[in-house]
């Protein structure tokens, strides 16, 4: 993902759907989105947060066939 402001293109490919909350706080803390080849976000934190910086996954809801072995 690239921010409009950094000349990210606003087209479907390169946005992610977040809550208010989720939204501001990725901004406001710095994280980084990652899509991967199977078209669903990751979320990387801060190195403050997380010094190894490993990517996140939203998994509630998913099929367990889509969980592809990625955990919390």
């Amino acid at each position: 993902m690239v921010h409009w402001l950094d000349n990210g293109a606003t087209k479907v490919d390169n946005l992610v759907l977040l809550c208010s909350f989720h939204h501001h706080r990725v901004h406001r803390e710095k994280w980084h989105v990652v899509v991967e080849g199977d078209r669903r976000p990751s979320f990387v934190s801060p190195a403050d947060i997380d010094p190894s910086r490993r990517r996140r996954r939203n998994l509630h809801g998913q099929p367990p066939d889509l969980l592809g072995g990625w955990r919390l």
